[in-house]
C-alpha cells in the first residue's frame, strides 16, 4: 500500500482561479511520483484562509488521508491587515460585494451549460472565471481604482494577529498534525499579496516568513520550511499573480512547485 501526502492550505493549496490540474500541488505531485515510481499518493485538503478554519478542517483532512507528510501552507488571510473604514465606505464596498457575487453565478452558470460534465460545487472550488470576474470590479478599474486605494490609505489598519500569536498557531498546527499520525512536515510559506489590495504586506511578510522558519525548520525532527514568497515577488507580481492581485496565476504556480518539489523530495526517502 502506498503512503500518502496532504497539501493542506488556503486558495493558493486549492488552485482557485487556475483550477486543479495547474496549481503547485498537482504539479508537484506528478514531479515527485515519478522520481519515486509511484510510492507514494497525493491528495489535497484546502478551506477558508484563517486560523480557525485551518485547525478545524486540518483535523477532517488528517483523518480522511492519514498521510505519513504533511504540506502545510501557511496561510495569508491571518498575516494581512485591512483599513478601520468608516460606515460609509463599507457600505459601498458592501455594494460592489454584491455585485461580485451576482457576476460570479453568472459565470458558474456558463461554465456549467458549456460543460455538462461539472458540477456547480467544482466550478466554485476552482474559481476558473476569476479573471473574467475581476475585470469588473469596480475596484480594479483605471480611474476609481487608484482613488480609492488611495483613500483607503487614509485610514488605520487593522491587524487579525501579531507575528508571536502567527507563529504559535502554525506550531499548533503542527502539534495537530503529530497527534493524527503525520511523521514529517513541509511548511510552506506566504505567498506573495500586491500592497495595493493589503496595504504594507509585503513589507511585513519577509519578517514573518523569517519568524516561521525559526519555529518550524527543524529537520533534525522532520519539520522543514521552504521559502515561496521572495522567488515569487523577484518573478514580478504580475507575472505570478491573477489580476485580482491575490491568488497565483499559472505562472505563480509553476514557480512555486518548482520550489516546494525538490523541498519535499528528501522527505520521501525511507
Amino acid at each position: 500500500m502506498n503512503k500518502r501526502v496532504l497539501f493542506f492550505g488556503d486558495s493558493a493549496t486549492r488552485g482557485y482561479g487556475v483550477g486543479r490540474e495547474r496549481r503547485y500541488a498537482t504539479l508537484v505531485g506528478e514531479r515527485v511520483r515519478g522520481r519515486t515510481e509511484g510510492a507514494w499518493d497525493f491528495a489535497v485538503g484546502a478551506t477558508l484562509s484563517d486560523f480557525r478554519a485551518f485547525r478545524e478542517r486540518l483535523g477532517i483532512e488528517l483523518g480522511r488521508v492519514q498521510p505519513e507528510v504533511l504540506v502545510c501552507q501557511c496561510p495569508v488571510g491571518p498575516a494581512c491587515s485591512s483599513p478601520r473604514f468608516p460606515p460609509w465606505a463599507r457600505a459601498i464596498m458592501a455594494v460592489e460585494h454584491r455585485l461580485v457575487a451576482r457576476l460570479a453565478e453568472r459565470y458558474v452558470s456558463d461554465e456549467l451549460r458549456e460543460d455538462g460534465d461539472r458540477t456547480r460545487q467544482e466550478s466554485l472550488y476552482e474559481g476558473r472565471w476569476l479573471t473574467r470576474l475581476h475585470r469588473w470590479r469596480p475596484s480594479n478599474w483605471p480611474v476609481f481604482g487608484p482613488l480609492w486605494k488611495a483613500r483607503a490609505s487614509r485610514y488605520p489598519p487593522v491587524h487579525k494577529v501579531t507575528v508571536e500569536g502567527y507563529v504559535d498557531r502554525m506550531r499548533r498546527l503542527r502539534a495537530i498534525g503529530r497527534e493524527r499520525g503525520a511523521q514529517r512536515f513541509l511548511f510552506v510559506g506566504l505567498i506573495p499579496v500586491a500592497d495595493d489590495v493589503c496595504v504594507g504586506y509585503l513589507s511585513r511578510a519577509p519578517a514573518w516568513c523569517a519568524a516561521v522558519r525559526s519555529a518550524l525548520d527543524e529537520p533534525h525532527d522532520g519539520s522543514r520550511f521552504v521559502d515561496v514568497f521572495t522567488p515569487l515577488l523577484e518573478a514580478g507580481l504580475d507575472r505570478v499573480l491573477l489580476n485580482d492581485r491575490v491568488h497565483l496565476s499559472v505562472e505563480g504556480h509553476r514557480v512555486a512547485a518548482g520550489l516546494v518539489g525538490p523541498a519535499l523530495e528528501p522527505l520521501l526517502v525511507p
